[in-house]
């Protein structure tokens, strides 16, 4: 038996400027992303309001 794949929903990065650090993973995590903390980046990696696959790889700058 083959099951059907399910397909990803679309979500939104969510705006993360102002969160701690450990804030903002999880308000990353929440809207359904895998999160991945990179140093000497701003914000996020694409940035917030991009629409990406559920459960997509963003990309979060330590200094943000």
């Amino acid at each position: 038996l083959i099951e059907p794949t399910r397909e990803r929903r679309m979500r939104t990065v969510p705006e993360i400027r102002g969160l701690t650090l450990r804030r903002a993973i999880r308000a990353l995590h929440l809207a359904g992303f895998q999160v991945r903390v990179i140093p000497g980046i701003d914000g996020t990696m694409p940035p917030a309001g991009s629409a990406l696959r559920e459960g997509a790889l963003v990309r979060l700058g330590s200094g943000q």
